[in-house]
């Protein structure tokens, strides 16, 4: 048996709905940018959608996104996966005449 100083218990029967009560935060505080940037989590693992009207606007809600989850993993000492095979990012456009 082992005592936690942070986190949540591995294995244990209430750790799916502890841990959405964690990470609920997560969602309230992009609230003021709704129409830009969207949430979507599974489980443990998690998603984030910006949109903006050009690359420069979803470039600075995508950083945004990420200083806020820097921070507060940071803040609840939580460690991201960041690895090459695990993290991506994936931009999509549409073709509007001359505009790209």
């Amino acid at each position: 048996r082992q005592c936690l100083e942070y986190g949540l218990p591995q294995g244990s029967v209430l750790l799916p709905i502890l841990f959405k009560f964690f990470v609920l935060d997560i969602e309230d505080a992009c609230r003021l940018h709704d129409e830009h940037i969207s949430f979507f989590k599974f489980a443990d693992d998690g998603s984030a959608k910006v949109v903006g009207k050009d690359l420069d606007e979803c470039l600075f809600y995508l950083y945004f996104v990420l200083r806020f989850i820097d921070d507060w993993t940071c803040r609840w000492r939580m460690v991201v996966n960041c690895d090459v095979n695990k993290t991506e990012v994936i931009c999509f456009n549409t073709y509007d005449g001359d505009n790209v």
